[in-house]
Parts: structure tokens; C-alpha cells; sequence
């Protein structure tokens, strides 16, 4: 089967993701595989009073609160929160996405935010890391032991650190 990638950073197809070189990003494939593991996870858990077997998105999206089991009410919050973003609109403008339904563009459009959240939070601890290196570095090099011998720059990858150290 021949996924078009053109219009598209990466695809899940089953257990399969796909992505495109040309235009992946860094949340390319925390948005393939953390963010469509865990809203397909909670659509698995997800019940409503009243339907016998699997449910899905669309199912979820329109039942109402009282009738969802927790799993269902968290995904259906999700999809109402990115309900009207820029995430949502965007996604009808995309050819590979203009035909689906409502449901299944929010799920798409949520597992974008998750996506980009996901490289937010992970570039927001590395700058933490780096700053608190910062000061680490040079303290280790004031207070240097048995175990440190020498200036330690800053900027050193840790392999090198340690090949050195070691």
C-alpha cells in the first residue's frame, strides 16, 4: 500500500509509522508514537452505557458525560479543548486530511498539540539541564577530587567527559 507522505510529516498505519524526511519535524515522532499510542489506549478503554463492544472516537465525541467511563471522558475533554484551535482548522486545509470526519481531524489535531507539547517540555528541560550544568561544571572544577584531575569544559560532549574522567 502506497502512503502519499507529501502533504504529511508521518503516518501510523496499524502498528507501522511512517514519516517523511523532507518534512518531519521534532515532534514528528512523539506525536506518532506517544500521542496516537495513548489516544488509540484510551479509545480501547474507553466505554459508553449502552454500547456493547469497542467504541470510537466519534462515539466518544458525542455521548454524553454520564454515559462515558473515565477513560472516555478524558479523551472527549482533549478533544474539546483543541476544538476550535488553530490545530483543528489547519488540518481541513490539508488534502490528506479534508475528507475525514470531524471526530478524527480533532483526534488528529489533539495529537499534534500533544506532539508539539511534547518537544516544548523536552526543550524546556534541557535548557534547565544546561543551566544547572552551568554551575555544576565549574563547582566540580573548584572542588575538584581524586576523581577529577584537571579543567572540565563546559561544553564537553559526556562521553568525552567521562572517556576523560575514567
Amino acid at each position: 500500500e502506497s502512503i502519499p507522505l507529501s502533504n504529511v510529516n508521518g503516518v501510523r498505519v496499524g502498528d507501522n509509522i511512517y514519516y517523511n524526511p523532507k518534512s518531519a519535524s521534532k515532534d514528528t515522532m512523539i506525536h506518532e508514537v506517544a500521542a496516537h499510542g495513548w489516544i488509540n489506549e484510551a479509545v480501547k478503554r474507553a466505554t459508553i452505557t449502552g454500547v456493547e463492544g469497542p467504541v470510537t472516537v466519534e462515539q466518544i465525541l458525542n455521548a454524553s458525560d454520564e454515559s462515558l467511563n473515565d477513560a472516555g471522558k478524558l479523551l472527549k475533554q482533549g478533544l474539546q479543548l483543541i476544538e476550535g484551535t488553530d490545530y483543528e482548522q489547519e488540518l481541513y486545509g490539508n488534502t490528506f486530511y479534508s475528507s475525514m470526519s470531524k471526530a478524527n481531524i480533532l483526534e488528529e489535531a489533539l495529537a499534534q498539540a500533544i506532539g508539539e507539547h511534547g518537544v516544548k517540555t523536552k526543550t524546556d528541560l534541557l535548557q534547565r539541564l544546561k543551566e544547572w550544568l552551568m554551575k555544576f561544571v565549574p563547582f566540580m572544577q573548584n572542588n575538584k577530587g581524586k576523581f577529577i584531575e584537571g579543567k572540565v569544559d563546559p561544553n564537553m560532549s559526556m562521553g568525552d567527559y567521562l572517556n576523560g574522567v575514567m
